[in-house]
């Protein structure tokens, strides 16, 4: 039974598998994942509706992202492509083509911009603008938590793309989290993703499922109790529960199952943002608790009234509602003075005779001095004791503070190495191009996991760690890739099938670029397969694209096929 390639949908690990499989349900080998096997391959240099797919940029519930270019433009846009195994459902076909419609009325700087739509050969696509830049998720992972002025202005622009989206379109984006916010390189805030999001004035069928839509970690509680009439301050929950996360570094609430964290949204007080991250401000503090009300009504009830209160956060000020409590509480305490000092004013203090007070003093006086005058005589007696006693006291004192010195220089050196380690680290995971570059990055987290003292950093070094193989995997992944792309382009263009094969000879031995070693074992298996296919001597593939066939079947990256 002849093998094809694709990614898992989880960790994009790329997974082989038989062709009879496509469509049915199987375990990923890197993540442990049950992925469903697609029922149609994409590859770079496949034409779409006038785009040409060239890498892709991720996989989701709904489909797979491309980094396609636009022939008849000539420009790249990212190219999101419904599953085929999901168009059998007509649901997922609604869903699908209402974020077309949807994504289409948006025009705003912080919302990626929708540029085309239709269907190409049974694959409905949606093509918007390719934004070069990192997910908030990933910088969140880079650095835990952002400043707080900083975090306050990407929650502004994503505040500014809902009120846009609810002013122009009613529209709900029900799934606001760091992983679909994305910040370009000039460092501009895109609002992405709406595959979940609906319109208020549309049918009631579409908004009254009764289905819990959302992410469990950023969801409002009334989401988590799928009610059906959602309007946009189930965002304005949503985005706190963001901007909670970028602040603190750590989510809201967690629990071991979504389940659990559901439960917490819905019936657990707010955690003080300061018990995670003693440093965020009292007016961050109140503007988060204000988003993240348990109740919608006590939240802001207009976008209008959300950016205004991120603004004066930005001011240092408190939100609106908070300085109209503030004002109650000062006229209490206000007319509790007033009323304070009106009492003392009344009290009338009243003259007595001072004569036998003085008496009564000078001789008690008398009496103390000569108490005093005994007590001298006896403690001179100790004198010499307790100087002695205070010189060993202090010795004792000094060479406390030298051990607490020589400590600290210790641990101040310490902290150094660990943060020039740290630093190292993230430099190099930064140019991850080449083999050498991957290894780099691999000794220096290793290093930072051996002289890490804190359990949270070692865990963060760890899951860095994870990303760096992920991403080599990926590399290899491509390589391969691009090569088979050569290859059948080679095939389909000669007319000898022995030139055909010596011109992919050439392409896969003499491939000397990254990689090249990783990838020596798997060419090799890529000329047997080409030599087998046309060694076979099919006179019907003449007839056809060499890459529509078997091509699709050959493994190019998968490490345990």
């Amino acid at each position: 039974m002849a093998n094809f390639t694709f990614n898992c949908s989880s960790c994009s690990f790329p997974l082989s598998t038989d062709e009879h499989e496509r469509g049915n349900s199987v375990t990923c080998s890197h993540c442990g994942t049950q992925v469903v096997v697609p029922e149609f391959s994409l590859e770079p240099g496949m034409q779409i509706g006038g785009y040409v797919l060239e890498r892709i940029l991720g996989i989701g519930g709904m489909g797979e992202v491309w980094l396609s270019h636009q022939t008849a433009m000539s420009r790249k846009v990212a190219l999101k492509i419904l599953s085929p195994s999901l168009t059998k459902n007509s649901e997922f076909v609604e869903q699908f083509m209402r974020e077309v419609k949807m994504t289409g009325k948006l025009e705003h700087p912080n919302v990626i911009t929708a540029f085309d739509a239709g269907m190409d050969n049974g694959l409905y696509y949606l093509a918007i603008a390719f934004v070069d830049g990192e997910e908030l998720e990933i910088k969140l992972v880079r650095e835990t938590r952002l400043p707080e002025k900083e975090a306050l202005k990407i929650a502004l622009s994503v505040a500014n793309a809902l009120n846009y989206s609810w002013k122009e379109a009613r529209i709900l984006h029900r799934d606001v989290k760091p992983s679909n916010i994305m910040i370009d390189k000039n460092n501009v805030v895109k609002l992405m993703d709406m595959g979940i999001s609906k319109s208020v004035s549309e049918d009631a069928s579409i908004t009254q499922s009764g289905t819990i839509v959302g992410t469990p970690h950023y969801i409002s509680p009334e989401q988590a109790q799928a009610v059906s009439d959602l309007d946009f301050r189930s965002d304005v929950y949503s985005l706190g529960a963001t901007l909670y996360h970028m602040v603190t570094g750590t989510v809201p609430f967690d629990a071991d199952n979504p389940m659990g964290v559901l439960t917490k949204h819905i019936t657990e007080p707010l955690p003080d943002p300061r018990t995670r991250f003693p440093h965020v401000s009292e007016q961050c503090v109140v503007l988060i608790n204000i988003l993240m009300a348990k109740d919608r009504n006590a939240r802001q009830q207009s976008w209008a009234e959300v950016v205004k209160d991120i603004k004066r956060v930005l001011k240092g000020k408190y939100p609106a509602a908070a300085v109209a409590w503030a004002k109650q509480r000062k006229r209490k305490v206000g007319r509790a003075g007033k009323s304070f000092s009106a009492s003392r004013a009344n009290i009338q203090v009243e003259e007595v005779s001072r004569a036998p007070m003085i008496i009564t003093i000078l001789f008690v006086l008398l009496v103390a001095a000569g108490g005093t005058y005994y007590l001298m005589q006896e403690n001179s007696k100790n004198e010499e004791l307790k100087k002695e006693q205070i010189k060993i006291i202090n010795a004792a004192i000094r060479e406390k503070n030298i051990a607490k010195k020589i400590e600290k220089k210790k641990l101040a050196a310490r902290v150094k190495k660990q943060k020039a380690a740290w630093a190292d680290m993230m430099k190099s995971i930064r140019k991850l191009r080449r083999p050498k570059d991957f290894k780099r990055a691999e000794a220096a987290i290793d290093k930072v996991v051996a002289i890490e003292t804190s359990e949270n950093k070692v865990k963060k070094a760890e899951k860095l760690l994870e990303m760096v193989m992920k991403r080599h995997v990926q590399c290899v992944a491509r390589v391969m890739l691009s090569l088979k792309a050569k290859a059948v382009k080679a095939a389909n263009a000669a007319d000898d099938p022995s030139d055909a094969l010596d011109e992919i000879r050439d392409i896969y031995d003499d491939y000397d670029g990254p990689f090249a070693e990783e990838t020596e074992e798997e060419r090799s298996t890529m000329i047997s397969k080409f030599e087998e296919q046309l060694d076979s001597g099919d006179d019907d593939s003449d007839d056809d694209d060499y890459g529509d066939d078997d091509s699709d079947d050959d493994d190019y990256g998968d490490d345990d096929s």
